[in-house]
């Protein structure tokens, strides 16, 4: 059974033995102690030869019976030789082999002193008592193994001193004696036992506990000088520094043991500061992250961040105090620019008159500023936000334009000009606006939330439509001008060659244009153009593009009309249109109107190829006498016939 001698399971002791219960911590302490055991074995040895060899002496000279020296010589001999021979060998031996040494040596000893017994009864209660009281305490072996030696010496000494015929009563006295004696051995065998490791565990705990501490001290003074944190030791009485680490040096800006016997009052900027911190010290122990200025050896002064405790100085009485500092003079300028954006921004937010906003990916409106609550048209943000659960669906007329904008910012991360018509959220109105937005980001790339300005583009929306208009229309007659017509057929040419289906083109001049512009002059001129693109919008249909192509030309593009007798009739009906006079601001007027008309596929499905037959046709017409229509492919009219199915094929 084991009691613990330390919290460590590997010192706990044994009851029995006082050995180590755990075997390697046994073995360590044997090793240890290995040089001591063989130092204490050899002393063993040497006095057990020496005594040996001096009962032998008086054995030999004062022999107590001549007819017994010789049976006395042989185990004396045996002692002296074994005593001698492991002197000399112990010291060579490794330690596994020492126990077995002895072990042996004590085996020897013993029975030559039982042998010894039968021959001097008058000296044999010695050994009886006393080799086991050498073996329990001179034997530096494991308990068990002494124990064993002890016991088997004790029954064989007393065995052999019971047969050496004593009386019956000694021999008791002397039995229960050596078996008191081994008990009594045993026990003090235990205690010693114990006692050596207490003192061996309780040094190797010191000199490991010394070892810390000096490594301790060691890692200490490293981190003390490759810390880069500004750290010094001062005297707490004066105020006097006494060490410095190489940040604190280059913080202060001197050479290396230069700060070393400097007052620390020489390098805080308010005077009063360093009697106020050596007064909380004191009092608390420990200051932390208390602001103060620090004046640099150039002068500079640099906001930091001081903290310090109380240390004691070994060797004396005096207390000192350790202090760090942090230099915050970037961070504090920078928490400055911060604020100063913060308040530029939210100023910026509140007076822009632009609208800011902040929403969720899901659209949910967060943030919004005046001008965005007031351009929906209410009084405060949080009803517009409350108000808004969906921009989507609740603010575009055309919800795919949220879809184009959420795809433009998943692909660039932000948007710039995207022009869109909204609704104003609590009106209704229709209007509308120009986005420029972007994406805010977490630390893992995942969108935090949009942000982004919108101003209302109506105007220029307006503005556009109206330029857009200009570029596309005629300026005095509103009707299409040549690139809208261009446009117009480049697309129908395009459907066509992709679709099928016919269309056709006609090419119109007026007849006498100039003599009435000649005549009444060129403001009369302009009103008869205006008078002329009015008939021509009420002959066609609305979805036909008319187009003034020049002074007095114009083109009619008529998509889904391809059949020869319709479009005469269409002719037809233009030129009966512009029979009759027009009222001027003089006298009436009366002009013609001359007719080309191309007809794709059957005369092609290029825009080039159909503008110059349907222009072809056109010069035939004025050539064969003006005011009539002619087709730029007269033999295929006449045998068309009104018929869609030769076109078709004609086609194909």
């Amino acid at each position: 059974m084991s009691v613990p001698f330390e919290e460590d399971a590997g010192l706990k002791l044994s009851r029995y033995s006082g050995e180590f219960s755990n075997r390697e911590t046994e073995q360590r302490f044997r090793a240890e102690q290995h040089p001591e055991i063989v130092r204490q074995a050899q002393i063993l040895f040497a006095v057990a030869a020496g005594f040996s060899v001096l009962l032998l002496t008086l054995n030999l000279l004062l022999p107590p019976d001549p007819e017994t020296v010789l049976d006395v010589i042989a185990p004396r001999s045996a002692a002296i030789l074994a005593s001698l021979a492991s002197f000399f060998a112990i010291g060579q031996l490794e330690q596994r082999y020492v126990g077995p040494l002895i072990l042996t040596w004590a085996v020897v000893i013993a029975v030559s002193s039982t042998l010894l017994i039968g021959i001097q009864t008058h000296l044999s209660i010695v050994p009886v008592l006393a080799l086991p009281a050498i073996y329990y305490l001179a034997l530096p072996t494991h308990l068990r193994t002494t124990i064993v030696v002890g016991v088997a010496s004790t029954i064989l000494l007393d065995v052999a001193y019971v047969a050496s015929g004593p009386s019956q009563d000694l021999a008791m006295r002397v039995v229960a004696a050596s078996v008191l004696l081994n008990i009594l051995l045993i026990a003090m065998r235990n205690m010693s036992n114990r006692r050596l490791r207490i003192v061996w565990a309780q040094s190797h705990a010191y000199r490991r506990a010394l070892s810390q501490l000096a490594e301790s001290r060691h890692m200490m003074e490293r981190i003390f000088k490759a810390v880069p944190i500004p750290l010094v030791i001062t005297s707490r009485a004066s105020g006097t520094i006494t060490r410095a680490n190489e940040a604190a040096e280059q913080f202060v800006g001197v050479a290396e043991g230069q700060l070393t016997g400097r007052m620390t009052g020489d390098f805080i900027q308010d005077p009063t500061l360093r009697d106020k911190m050596a007064r909380e010290i004191v009092k608390t122990g420990l200051i932390r992250g208390a602001p103060m200025e620090i004046v640099r050896a150039d002068g500079e002064v640099r906001s930091v961040m001081a903290s310090a405790a109380l240390m004691e100085d070994d060797g004396n009485d005096d207390i000192t105090v350790i202090t760090g500092v942090i230099d915050v003079t970037d961070q504090i300028e920078q928490q400055r620019q911060i604020r100063a954006a913060e308040r530029e921004y939210r100023e910026l937010f509140e007076n822009a008159v632009v609208g800011i906003y902040r929403s969720r990916p899901d659209g949910k409106m967060l943030r919004a500023n005046p001008a965005l609550v007031r351009f929906n048209g209410y009084d405060t943000e949080a009803e517009l936000i409350s108000a808004v659960n969906d921009i989507s669906d609740e603010w575009y007329v055309d919800p795919g334009r949220r879809n184009e904008w959420l795809r433009l910012m998943r692909e660039n991360g932000r948007v710039t000009d995207f022009v869109s018509e909204v609704f104003r959220h609590k009106t209704r109105e229709r209007v509308w606006i120009s986005e420029n937005s972007w994406t805010e980001y977490d630390a893992d790339g995942k969108p935090l939330f949009f942000e982004g300005t919108l101003v209302e583009a109506t105007d220029r929306k307006r503005l556009e439509e109206k330029i857009e208009h200009m570029a596309l229309h005629d300026q005095l007659t509103s009707l299409g001008n040549r690139r809208l017509l261009e446009e117009r057929l480049r697309q129908a040419c395009a459907r066509a060659q992709r679709y099928g289906g016919y269309f056709s083109l006609m090419y119109l001049d007026l007849d006498r244009f100039k003599a009435v512009n000649d005549a009444f002059g060129h403001a009369s001129g302009d009103q008869l153009l205006q008078k002329v693109a009015e008939r021509l919008k009420a002959a066609c249909r609305a979805e036909d593009t008319i187009a003034r192509t020049g002074g007095d030309e114009f083109a009619i593009l008529s998509v889904g009309i391809g059949y020869p007798a319709r479009l005469s009739l269409v002719a037809e009906r233009i030129i009966a249109s512009l029979s009759d006079p027009f009222e001027l601001d003089g006298p009436p007027v009366a002009v013609g109107i001359s007719i080309g008309i191309a007809i794709a596929p059957i005369d092609g499905v290029e825009p080039k190829d159909l503008m110059a037959k349907a222009d072809e046709a056109l010069y035939r017409a004025k050539e064969d006498g003006r005011n009539q229509y002619r087709f730029f492919n007269e033999s295929i009219v006449a045998r068309a016939q009104n018929a869609p199915l030769l076109l078709e094929k004609n086609r194909a």
